[in-house]
């Protein structure tokens, strides 16, 4: 039978088997589209491997070759999955119209599934081209969530848990400076190829991989992983392979596992992590990383504080050395630019590390492309000073009416008020002028430092003097005087007794507490 198939009828014969385990080794070894199967055969009989073949390779087409004319057993081996079967001995004109039969319904399974994978990837096209519109309008909020559940309800795909991720190169800003804009775009197609790659390696389906021009982001959402430490090993996984593929540095945040209605949550969390990775990478590695010179680093760190403690005078100030440093060497428009999306960088995880409600736009990735189209020393000034007084603003609206420097130095006081402190030293915690300052606990609070730092020292006193177990002299030096006089006189002049006075007070006043009704009458 295997000259006659190979010869006279232009099949190929790819294996020969004697048993029934040895045909289950070969279709896996060779993955033929026919077997023709003796149902007698040693070790294990044809119906037995049969049912085997059936729940192993339902796609395979078998024939069944029997030498017997039994009926209840070629029914068996029709319900078992047989397409066809043939009598021993059988006629060539037999075997050649079972085996056009069996072409035919192959081809035609051929083309029905060649026919399907085209409609699939028609409509996974425009799913993906439905999906990605969906997602920039849920994150420019032209959507909302009733709206983004009926969409992503058309595709049937609203329970489906995915990840979202966030790839930038390290020092962004440094990479676009470095090339032209053919060079960059380029890079950015290279880097995203290479991340479906990845991807694919990893076994992850892609649902949505497309570049924000906004922020020089690459935003990848791909299905979860059914075990979740993958999940979180995955932003490293990346890195480590993307660091591979090319000579610099990336960085990768990856979302928790998020369903398809919760994605603007997710991209919120991932452009986040993504700036915090990018800042503290830079400051972990701040030599090679910091765009300027280490003679300004540290004018820079001055110039956060400003901005944290809400002084807008201050930071004009600053920022107007800086700039100076960079006129004097005669820098280039490049130089700015580094400098102002560093110090702004620098700026928005002050404000995050203090938990403010920072809006995401002022996330500098989301001001690289404002950045980008500034030329002149002029254009970087006014952009990186609007910039900071924004978030030294925000820093001052977050302080229950005090701004953070003199929300720190009140909080500073109730914690040290028995140690010898004064202006200067409170001055030096939050980095201003000591006269500054001063001016500013004044006007916000109405009371000036010292008047601050007596009644702190002299409520506490009186607690002590209250609790009866300190004499006045210890009473004094709990509070922070080591003269006994002076605290006296300053406690008398602040509730009109002297400390002895004020403890005989307490003690009389308990004692007739102590008296009884009756005697009192």
């Amino acid at each position: 039978m295997k000259s006659l198939l190979a010869n006279e009828m232009g099949y190929q014969v790819v294996a020969e088997a004697e048993n029934g385990y040895e045909l289950l080794n070969k279709i896996t070894l060779f993955h033929p589209q026919i077997v023709i199967l003796d149902v007698r055969m040693p070790v294990m009989d044809g119906l037995t491997a049969l049912e085997r073949i059936r729940s192993l390779f339902p796609e395979l087409k078998v024939i069944i070759l029997s030498g017997y004319n039994d009926f209840p057993l070629l029914k068996k081996a029709i319900q078992l999955g047989a397409i066809d079967y043939l009598l021993k001995p059988c006629s060539l004109k037999e075997l050649r119209e079972v085996l056009e039969r069996i072409r035919r319904t192959i081809l035609q399974e051929e083309d029905a599934r060649g026919e399907k994978e085209r409609l699939e990837n028609r409509l996974k096209s425009c799913s993906l081209a439905f999906l990605e519109k969906t997602f920039w309008q849920l994150l420019r909020h032209e959507l909302s969530l009733h709206d983004l559940r009926e969409k992503i309800g058309v595709l049937g795909i609203q329970n489906r848990e995915v990840v979202v991720i966030a790839i930038a190169a390290c020092s962004a800003y440094q990479v676009r400076l470095s090339m032209d804009d053919h060079q960059y775009k380029d890079f950015r197609f290279k880097v995203e190829r290479n991340v479906e790659e990845i991807l694919k390696q990893m076994k992850r389906e892609i649902l949505l991989i497309l570049q924000d021009d906004d922020t020089d982001v690459l935003l990848v959402v791909v299905s979860s992983s059914p075990l979740s430490f993958s999940d979180s090993l995955l932003a490293l996984e990346i890195e480590n392979a993307l660091r591979k593929k090319f000579t610099r540095k990336f960085l990768v945040a990856c979302s928790r596992p998020v369903t398809l209605l919760e994605l603007d949550g997710a991209y919120q969390q991932v452009i986040s992590l993504l700036g915090q990775k990018i800042f503290f990478a830079s400051k972990a590695q701040e030599e090679s990383f910091s765009p300027i010179e280490p003679s300004l680093r540290e004018e820079v760190r001055n110039l956060i504080n400003r901005v944290r403690f809400g002084s807008k005078n201050m930071v004009e100030q600053k920022l107007e050395g800086l700039f100076y440093h960079l006129d004097r060497n005669r820098a280039e428009s490049s130089q700015y630019a580094q400098l102002a999306f560093y110090v702004a960088e620098m700026a928005f995880q002050c404000a995050l590390e203090e938990r403010l409600s920072v809006p995401n736009t002022l996330n500098p990735f989301m001001q690289g492309k404002e950045i980008g189209q500034l030329h002149t020393r002029d254009d970087f000034f006014v952009w990186l000073k609007k910039y900071l007084e924004i978030i030294a603003q925000m820093f001052q609206g977050n302080s229950a009416g005090f701004s953070l420097a003199v929300r720190r130095c009140l909080e500073f006081l109730d914690e040290h008020y028995g140690d010898n402190i004064g202006l200067n030293h409170l001055a030096r915690l939050v980095d201003l002028n000591p006269a500054y300052l001063s001016f500013l606990i004044k006007k916000e609070t109405g009371k000036s430092f010292s008047e601050h730092l007596v009644e702190r020292r002299m409520v506490k006193a009186r607690d002590l003097l209250n609790q009866g177990n300190l004499n006045v002299s210890e009473v004094a030096n709990r509070v922070g005087y080591e003269n006994v006089r002076y605290f006296s006189e300053v406690f008398r002049k602040f509730e009109g007794v002297t400390p002895q006075q004020f403890r005989k007070r307490k003690i009389t006043s308990e004692k007739k507490q102590k008296i009884p009704d009756d005697i009192k009458k």
